[in-house]
C-alpha cells in the first residue's frame, strides 16, 4: 500500500480559481490580514477548522460559515461545494451560491 506523503505536497500561498475567487488558508481569522485583493466570493480554511467566505471588499468582509470539521470539493465550472459533518452518517451540503441540503450516509 502507498502511503500519502505530505512533505511532497505543492505548497502555495492562495489559489486563484480563473480569476474569480481565491482559496486561502491560515492559522488566524482573515479579518486579521490584509485581503484588499481577494476577490468577493473568496474562501479562508483557518487551520482550526473555521471556514470563511468574503462578502465585501472591506476589511471586515469575511463571514464565517462553518465551526466543524469540514471537507470541501471543487466542481469542474469552479463551484466550491463545503461538507460540514452534523452528525453521525448526516452531511450538511452548502453550495457557493448558498443553496443547501442535507446527505444521509450509511455507516
Amino acid at each position: 500500500m502507498n502511503a500519502l506523503d505530505f512533505k511532497h505536497a505543492y505548497r502555495v500561498e492562495l489559489l486563484s480559481l480563473g480569476d474569480n475567487i481565491g482559496l486561502l488558508s491560515g492559522v488566524q481569522s482573515p479579518t486579521g490580514l490584509d485581503t484588499t485583493d481577494i476577490p468577493v466570493g473568496s474562501v479562508f480554511f483557518q487551520t482550526d477548522g473555521t471556514v470563511w467566505r468574503r462578502i465585501s471588499d472591506d476589511a471586515s468582509g469575511w463571514m464565517k460559515l462553518s465551526t466543524m470539521p469540514f471537507f470541501f470539493f471543487l466542481l469542474a465550472d469552479s463551484t466550491v461545494v463545503f461538507i460540514p459533518w452534523s452528525a453521525p452518517g448526516k452531511i450538511s451540503l452548502v453550495l457557493a451560491d448558498s443553496t443547501s441540503g442535507t446527505l444521509m450516509v450509511e455507516i
